[in-house]
């Protein structure tokens, strides 16, 4: 068999026959089950023992009966044989389709090689009497003439043709014949691949060697896309987006940020979106990362580096919405850490400022509108705002430089009233003192100054009975 050449083929019954003749001739001839070589045509077929390996065993001696229906029957064939039964010979049937396959297959030559033959009389002698068989001894000299040389392109034809009917294993048997390595491990990777899929829910251990070894072959003969749809198979999620990343340039960079989303690789799915104008998955991985910083940037560089195509692209995915909905997620995450200042950072870049006041109020950063309010130059809604949350000295400074100076000045000395007959320690009258006490009572007189000379006095006199320590209230009246 070593000489059997590309138009020539060994024909068997099932995987475990062509198996056992495959370990037994090696890789020097093509070995096809039935099924396999449907579809397929070859110069010279050698069909091995399909009678001896045949379920029906010696019902085949039914034939006979045909024989003798058809006055076929001579002096050499035996005289009792069963009768055709319908229930009993449903098989025969199908085993007369697949001899009918396999005789097919060839364009010149057919040799049916058996080794019981009791099980293959029936049907030789039926063919014998029709003179389309010979009967020899397989021998030195037969074997010989079987034998036909191929050149590297007939194998290379044949690789071709078993590959396109998915039958890799020959198909790398033919290209190795033919020289052809690249062809010969796409053929080895391809069948691993197809190995891999008829194991799947069986052995996944042996299943993921296979897609392994499929995958690094397809790398290695750079087939990137299958490469990379065996890692995603293998879950080896980063591998498939470094060679989407790699090997297809701009074109699939939005699977590689995929790649790297499902690996949890958020910084490097970040880039690649971003790479790729892919907005909305951009700042989907950076939240998921919780890279906000890194999602502000790229916000940020969209907006000074914007170009007409970026343009139609950020329009096209509603980038203003999802910007408003990034920044929104980075303060709410900062929000649970009581990170008030990385909160700030983020909602001082919304996009309008009643936006801003509608999350600050929402999440109650009074403080933090207040100080929006003053950077505003709205000193009356922030005087509000200070009075909300129960700041009377802030109320007081925004109401001063708001101009309301009569206001401004009361509400201090309400502060420090309260603060001397009901604060800490204190006993009633006489008012107690307490630390700024002065102070504040010295700023009210400078700002009631500012409203008029007759405020001015009035409130120096209301400041100075406030200073008292000493005397009593029936003293004083």
């Amino acid at each position: 068999m070593i000489g059997f050449g590309a138009e020539q083929v060994i024909l068997v019954r099932d995987d475990s026959k062509k198996k056992e003749v495959s370990d037994h001739i090696g890789k020097h001839t093509l070995v096809l089950t039935i099924l396999e070589c449907k579809g397929l045509e070859f110069q010279d077929v050698l069909l091995y023992n399909f009678f001896g390996s045949s379920p029906l065993k010696n019902q085949w001696r039914v034939v006979y009966e045909y024989m003798k229906e058809q006055d076929m029957l001579d002096a050499s064939t035996p005289r009792s044989f069963p009768s055709f039964n319908m229930a009993k010979h449903s098989l025969l049937c199908s085993e007369l389709k697949q001899l009918y396959v396999a005789i097919t297959r060839t364009r010149q030559r057919l040799w049916i090689c058996e080794n019981i033959e009791a099980l293959s009389n029936p049907m030789f002698d039926y063919w014998k009497n029709l003179c389309l068989v010979q009967i020899r001894q397989l021998d030195d000299s037969l074997a010989q003439a079987m034998q036909v040389a191929s050149r590297k392109e007939d194998w290379h034809l044949r690789g071709i043709k078993l590959f396109n009917e998915g039958n890799f294993e020959m198909a790398t048997m033919c290209f190795e014949r033919a020289g052809d390595t690249y062809r010969e491990k796409w053929a080895k990777a391809a069948g691993l691949r197809a190995a891999a899929d008829r194991m799947h829910g069986s052995n996944s251990k042996m299943r993921c060697s296979a897609l392994l070894e499929a995958a690094e072959i397809y790398e290695a003969i750079g087939r990137a896309e299958s490469a990379a749809k065996c890692f995603i198979e293998l879950e080896n999620f980063k591998r498939a987006g470094m060679i989407y990343m790699k090997k297809f340039g701009e074109s699939r960079l939005e699977d590689a940020g995929d790649c790297f989303s499902l690996a949890k690789c958020w910084s490097l799915s970040a880039d690649v979106y971003a790479r790729g104008n892919n907005f909305s998955k951009c700042l989907d991985a950076c939240t998921k990362g919780k890279l906000f910083d890194k999602g502000l940037q790229f916000l940020k560089y969209w907006t000074e580096n914007s170009t007409p195509a970026i343009d139609i692209v950020a329009k096209l995915q509603n980038l203003d919405e999802m910007e408003q909905a990034f920044l929104k997620k980075c303060a709410s995450y900062y929000h649970k850490l009581k990170n008030t200042e990385s909160i700030m950072q983020y909602v001082r870049t919304f996009y309008s400022t009643d936006s801003i006041r509608t999350f600050l109020r929402s999440w109650n950063y009074l403080t933090e509108l207040v100080l929006l309010e003053e950077e505003l130059g709205n000193f009356l809604e922030a005087a509000s705002i200070a009075s909300l949350k129960g700041d009377i000295l802030c109320e007081a400074d925004m109401l001063e430089k708001a101009g309301y100076f009569e206001n401004a000045s009361r509400l201090i000395l309400f502060y420090v009233v309260g603060m001397s007959l009901w604060g800490f320690g204190s006993k009633g009258w006489p008012p107690n003192h307490f630390p700024q006490k002065e102070k504040l009572l010295m700023k009210a007189k400078l700002i009631a100054r500012r409203k008029s000379e007759f405020f001015y006095k009035l409130i120096n006199v209301e400041a100075t009975i406030l200073l008292i320590q000493e005397v009593s209230l029936l003293e004083m009246g």
